[in-house]
């Protein structure tokens, strides 16, 4: 896994198996707007069809948001 930079932006973790990838961006707290924008951002500027998540500690349930998987990082670490 590696980071990528977009445009002064990056993406936390690109995890790559075989030709899939999956983009994942972390954050601790997006309940501000300002955070979320930011955090989001760089996910939605990949102009790819591969999976955009989003974890953080919602204390949700996962939702989506133009495309974009929001997941509760504490659910996502019981998968």
């Amino acid at each position: 896994m590696n980071a990528v930079f977009l445009d002064n932006k990056e993406v936390d973790f690109v995890a790559i198996k075989q030709n899939k990838k999956i983009y994942f961006q972390v954050s601790d707290d997006i309940s501000n707007q300002k955070t979320f924008d930011r955090e989001v951002t760089s996910l939605l500027e990949i102009q790819d069809a591969y999976p955009k998540i989003l974890l953080a500690s919602t204390h949700h349930d996962e939702y989506q948001y133009e495309g974009v998987k929001i997941i509760d990082i504490e659910e996502w670490l019981k998968l």
